[in-house]
């Protein structure tokens, strides 16, 4: 398996693929389209991870957000099958972080997401009110 990061030039070549796993990401605010203007501009990137084959096996976004304190990437979604066969490259997310002086990473998931990266350990908990 690897992991790729796509360029905004071609983000419109694999977004049909792409959203197919980030879909399954979507909640009451937003979908996956929402992010296509900043994956586009180069505001948001996208991940890709095939197998030996190229088949996409998952689909990410992530986005650097400077915040007074520190700069951080923010895992926005994150999708896919398999997901014990390529979770380790969230090492490779992790460098890519590092080299864009970020020091923290954020990723934001289902309760079953800590079990899966213990490396990661919860900072808050968001609680939701429909009104």
């Amino acid at each position: 398996m690897s992991l790729s990061l796509v360029h905004p030039d071609d983000i419109n070549t694999h977004w049909v693929i792409a959203k197919r796993f980030l879909d399954k990401c979507d909640s009451d605010k937003l979908d996956a389209d929402d992010f296509l203007p900043a994956l586009l501009t180069g505001n948001a990137q996208l991940w890709l991870i095939d197998d030996e084959s190229k088949t996409i096996k998952a689909a990410g976004i992530s986005r650097i957000s400077n915040f007074p304190k520190c700069r951080v990437l923010q895992l926005v979604a994150l999708a896919g099958d398999d997901m014990r066969d390529w979770m380790h490259h969230i090492d490779d997310m992790i460098d890519f972080a590092r080299k864009y002086g970020c020091a923290k990473i954020e990723a934001t998931g289902r309760p079953g997401w800590e079990r899966l990266f213990p490396a990661f350990k919860r900072a808050r908990v968001r609680l939701d009110m429909t009104i």
